[in-house]
């Protein structure tokens, strides 16, 4: 008795360790030695032991995942394989520990290129498939895993060892499969849907590769739930990372451009879309039709979430796979009759729509706006007019150019004249010569644009491309006046209220920071304070100086606009922490999350000027389509303008930037206009005085910029006015 009492307090602590590694990989070598003291304790013949063997493989699994060590791959596969043996014929669990085993065996086939051991992940797979009845929800995954072991783009599987059509054939009818079911959740879809798309991209079959990014983008709604934490949220849109920019280059090559944006605004800034989603139409839906809002939030929950993990191992709390299967199967059905339903309710009948002709270019209305898409197979700018949308082929804008320039960007942290001219040759150069723009400088006035770029290129100042030391320059700056966005949906979402005269009760929030303990003082944060203030103080603008996260946040609900001086951070790994330093405390840092989990300020603020480093820059790649930024935070919260930066930029540069903004924005009448044209005004005179001489290779290097600690200067002499983006209307 005393024996079984201690294998089962074993057993216990190692499914606790097993599911804490399988979310975060701490205490791994603790968690070793349990799982296999369990393992050891539970005698041959024992009905646990292979679960424990399983468990134990796939342990073995993600341990090599983290280290590389082949001996622990070659035993997670020895472990798995004898769970395999020792389970019998027809127990319930057989087909997922076959499935685990393909899994193995294909790792191993990637790392040795054995073709024997790619035929029996093959071989395994199938056979959990088969074992595996319709309607399971477990089946689609066993599908995906099949057919990824046929034909992957990442892998060197089957497919493309053999060249045979029928391999290629099997991989899209396993997939096909997992992609039409209406029992699995929406990321197992989306997965085969994925597949697809690049398979039949590969063989150049691109009405069905279309169909595919289609389906797949409308699957993407649904991705991210209401009651899905947002850090959850964004480990699950990491998943589709450039699929929208995949498939809106399947439409462009189709020439189905309208479909194209349609494709890019859905499936990109899923989380914040999603947000806004909720705070503006669904809560007119609640207001006007509260059971169909209720309907639409439970059924849009049911088709997105899993049984957790850690709950699946309570017995009798959960429904069986087949009848979880069968609720999402009746969700899907009914989520496609609600929608029906709430679309032929008055003002609702494009609910869930994705932007129309008419909207689309209704974004245009101000100047045009060029999505740039990049993709692994093409890269394209989408130009919208007010009257037209076409395409422009960018043939030298590729993913290759892209990542080298990159490593010398952001990890070599060096910028040079090398990097602005090849923007400009490769990308907009070629946009402003198809506008006609690039002999349009006239000395009064210049035509404004908006710039949506897409994956990697967002990280690049394409605002600032050009030959800049050429007589006269040739350049963007010289040419056009810059503002981003991250969607159509958000420029629109800015111009929604007219920019209106300020007036007595109206406020600033000033926030600086010359010195924030743990990091390198900014001595002209003060000074670039003080600027502002007197500036706004002439404008007839209460001034509110707060440095601690709750007075501010509470002043923001009331302000018009909000100006920031110290040090910014953007988060390699969680984008939703990158913050603003404030107070001295790290319970004052004024984090992304911090606005996605507020309501939309009832009375839109005009203006946040972010003078700090890295506010308008996601470090995390595999979240780069979700443009989480601080910058785009604040436009979330209702501000319509927002100045921010891409990297870290000089203190003292900071103060001369923020005065010329201001006093063109404050100088005259208040315009959506005002804000653009004040930042390219101060760019443009930074660029002019290091044109003429003023920034000399005498001057002593930049060592004080706003970055996040103590970090080696930027190799950026000369350029240190490049980092400076505008989003808005």
């Amino acid at each position: 008795m005393q024996r079984f009492i201690v294998i089962n307090c074993v057993q216990a602590l190692a499914q606790y360790l097993y599911l804490v590694l399988r979310r975060k990989a701490p205490n791994s070598d603790e968690a070793m030695e349990v799982i296999q003291e369990a393992v050891d304790l539970t005698p041959q013949g024992h009905s646990d032991r292979p679960a424990w063997l399983n468990n134990l493989g796939s342990y073995l699994s993600t341990k090599y995942s983290l280290t590389s060590e082949k001996a622990d791959l070659d035993r997670a596969i020895k472990v798995t394989q004898e769970a395999v043996d020792l389970t019998p014929q027809g127990h319930s669990d057989r087909p997922g520990r076959l499935n685990n085993l393909g899994i193995h065996l294909s790792t191993k086939y990637s790392l040795t290129s054995e073709k024997a051991d790619l035929d029996r992940a093959i071989k395994v797979t199938q056979e959990a498939v088969d074992l595996t009845p319709q309607g399971h929800s477990d089946r689609p995954a066993w599908l995906n895993n099949l057919g990824s072991h046929l034909s992957t783009n990442h892998l060197s599987t089957k497919y493309s060892l053999t060249s045979e059509k029928a391999d290629l054939d099997r991989a899209i009818g396993v997939y096909s499969q997992a992609s039409d079911s209406l029992v699995v959740i929406v990321t197992e879809r989306l997965r085969a849907y994925k597949s697809l798309l690049r398979l039949f991209m590969e063989s150049e079959k691109w009405e069905k590769a279309f169909k595919a990014g289609s389906d797949a983008i409308k699957l993407v709604p649904a991705l991210a739930p209401r009651s899905l934490p947002n850090s959850d949220k964004q480990r699950v849109l990491m998943s589709i990372v450039g699929l929208a920019s995949d498939a809106a280059a399947v439409a462009v090559h189709l020439g189905k451009l309208v479909e194209a944006v349609q494709l890019l605004e859905q499936g990109r800034g899923v989380l914040v879309g999603n947000l806004i989603d909720i705070r503006s139409v669904p809560l007119e839906l609640q207001r006007k039709h509260p059971d169909l809002a209720d309907r639409f939030i439970l059924l849009r929950d049911c088709l997105s979430l899993s049984t957790p993990m850690d709950q699946s191992l309570l017995p009798g709390l959960q429904p069986s796979f087949i009848e979880q299967g069968e609720a999402r199967r009746q969700a899907n059905q009914e989520f496609d009759l609600l929608l029906q339903e709430i679309r032929q309710q008055p003002d609702f009948r494009d609910f869930l729509e994705p932007p129309s002709q008419k909207e689309i270019q209704k974004a245009a209305l101000e100047g045009p706006v060029i999505y740039i898409n990049v993709s692994r197979y093409r890269s394209d700018a989408l130009i919208i007019k007010s009257d037209s949308i076409r395409s422009l082929h960018l043939p030298r804008l590729d993913i290759d150019f892209l990542v080298s320039e990159r490593a010398k960007l952001y990890m070599s942290k060096f910028l040079d004249q090398t990097l602005l001219q090849g923007l400009w040759d490769r990308v907009t150069y070629p946009v402003l010569e198809a506008l006609n723009l690039q002999e349009s400088q006239v000395k009064d006035f210049q035509q404004r644009v908006w710039w949506i770029p897409t994956g990697l290129l967002s990280r690049f100042p394409i605002q600032a491309a050009g030959y800049h030391l050429e007589q006269p320059p040739r350049s963007v700056l010289d040419t056009v006046v810059s503002s981003f966005a991250s969607s159509l949906r958000s420029i629109s979402r800015s111009r929604s209220n007219p920019a209106k005269s300020l007036s007595k009760p109206d406020r600033l929030v000033l926030v600086a920071m010359d010195t924030t303990p743990g990091f390198t003082p900014l001595p002209f944060a003060r000074n670039e304070a003080e600027e502002v203030k007197r500036i706004c103080q002439s404008a007839n603008l209460a001034v509110i100086e707060q440095h601690r996260k709750k007075p501010v946040l509470d002043a923001l609900a009331s302000c018009k606009i909000f100006h920031f001086a110290g040090h910014g951070c953007s988060d390699p790994i969680d984008p939703l922490q990158s913050c603003l330093l404030l107070g001295d405390r790290k319970e004052d840092r004024l984090t992304l999350a911090n606005f996605l989990g507020t309501s939309t300020l009832e009375q839109p603020p005009f203006l946040a000027y972010l003078s700090a480093c890295n506010t308008s820059q996601v470090e995390n790649e595999r979240m780069i389509d979700e443009s989480l930024h601080l910058v785009n935070a604040f436009q979330l919260a209702g501000f319509q303008h927002v100045i921010g930066t891409l990297w870290d930029v000089d203190d003292k540069l900071c103060a001369d930037v923020a005065r010329i903004v201001y006093k063109h924005v404050l100088g005259a009448e208040i315009t959506h206009e005002s804000v653009c044209l004040g930042l390219h005004m101060a760019i443009k005179w930074c660029r002019d005085q290091w044109r003429g001489g003023v920034l000399r290779e005498t001057d002593p290097a930049i060592t004080s910029g706003r970055d996040y600690g103590q970090q080696s200067a930027r190799h950026t002499r000369g350029f240190e006015w490049v980092p400076y983006i505008h989003f808005g209307g």
